[in-house]
């Protein structure tokens, strides 16, 4: 036998709440805004897609330059 003694393995760094990693999104603050600040072309893509779906919103909105209408009394 050995004299020698062998390090032991030592746990991992606890990181403090909030501080999330790539790989362990955390529980901590942040939330959406946290996310798409890690992610700019997440961002990105959901503009893209709201200002689409607002486009195709409106040429399907349905409006009237005159439209129909009818008074059934006058009051003076």
């Amino acid at each position: 036998m050995s004299s020698e003694s062998t390090p032991l393995p030592q746990p991992p760094e606890a990181s403090p709440p909030g501080n999330s990693t790539p790989g362990n999104p955390g529980t901590g603050a942040g939330g959406i805004i946290h996310l798409f600040a890690q992610h700019p072309v997440a961002a990105n893509l959901l503009m893209a897609v709201m200002i689409i779906l607002g486009a195709f919103s409106l040429t399907q909105l349905n409006k009237q330059f005159f439209p129909n209408f009818v008074l059934d009394y006058i009051t003076v």
